[in-house]
C-alpha cells in the first residue's frame, strides 16, 4: 500500500483463482485498485497467461516478463507473486532452479 500511495508501480503474478481475492485485499487496504489498474500503476497477471502458457513453466518467458516490467516507466517497481500454480505445472525442476 505504501508503495502505491507513493506512486510506485506494483506487478503481481498469481494464480487465476486468486485474482479476485487479491484485488479485494488491495482495495480493503485503502487502495483504489480499479484506478491503479486503469492507470497502469497496478498490474495483476496470472501465471496461466504469462509464464505458464502451454501448462509448463517457461523460464525464458519469466525472464522476459521480468525484463519487460523492469524497463517500463521511470517509477520504482515491485513484483511479487505466489508459486502455487507453477508448483502444479510440469517443469517444477526448472522453476526451483530459476528461483535458487
Amino acid at each position: 500500500k505504501e508503495g502505491l500511495d507513493a506512486g510506485d508501480r506494483a506487478v503481481q503474478v498469481i494464480g487465476a483463482e486468486h485474482c479476485a481475492e487479491q484485488i479485494r485485499r488491495i482495495t480493503e487496504s485503502g487502495v483504489d485498485a480499479s484506478a491503479a489498474k486503469q492507470s497502469g500503476q497496478l498490474e495483476v497477471l496470472t501465471w496461466e497467461n504469462s509464464v505458464l502458457q502451454g501448462g509448463r513453466f517457461d523460464q525464458i518467458a519469466m525472464i522476459g516478463a521480468l525484463q519487460e516490467i523492469a524497463t517500463e516507466g521511470e517509477q520504482t517497481q515491485s513484483c511479487s507473486g505466489d508459486a502455487v500454480a507453477p508448483a502444479r505445472a510440469p517443469g517444477l525442476a526448472r522453476l526451483s532452479a530459476f528461483f535458487a
